[in-house]
């Protein structure tokens, strides 16, 4: 699942820099705003983003939002175009939610499978110094509590 999600951000990344870069003439008009267009997007970016990585939301949102000022200066050289700073703050602003949420989906998902197995979930076991080796089928993981819960997030 975790692929699939990593793909989706990457095509969602390309799509978002092809039609960032292409000549203003040829995009087609909204009604929501260019602002909101840009916020709208990267906070797509920033939950697929968040979602799939396993190196923080944080470094996702602060990736997404230097991809962001990177686009608007390269807007520079696009026929029709040109770079807006409120453009990339929007960018920054519109990450921020999609990391946001991806962190509050996380935390459900964690609620409703320890509500499902009523407590039992690798996890708890792993934090309560449980059966280690039967949560999670390797000794290495017991070697402290830090390892533990690293063991037990990218589950």
């Amino acid at each position: 699942m975790r692929r699939l999600l990593r793909i989706a951000f990457y095509g969602a990344g390309a799509l978002v820099a092809t039609l960032s870069l292409a000549p203003g003439a040829t995009l087609p008009a909204t009604s929501i705003g260019d602002k909101m267009e840009h916020a709208i997007a990267y906070a797509v970016l920033g939950l697929l983003g968040a979602t799939s990585s396993g190196r923080g939301t944080m470094r996702t949102i602060l990736g997404l939002a230097a991809f962001g000022l990177i686009i608007e200066g390269l807007q520079t050289f696009s026929p029709g175009r040109s770079p807006d700073l409120l453009d990339a703050v929007a960018d920054a602003i519109g990450a921020g939610l999609g990391g946001a949420a991806a962190i509050v989906l996380r935390r459900m998902t964690w609620l409703l499978i320890d509500k499902d197995t009523a407590g039992a979930t690798p996890c708890r076991a792993r934090v309560a110094g449980g059966d280690l080796q039967a949560a999670c089928g390797s000794p290495a993981a017991a070697s402290s509590s830090s390892h533990k819960r690293a063991s037990c997030v990218s589950n």
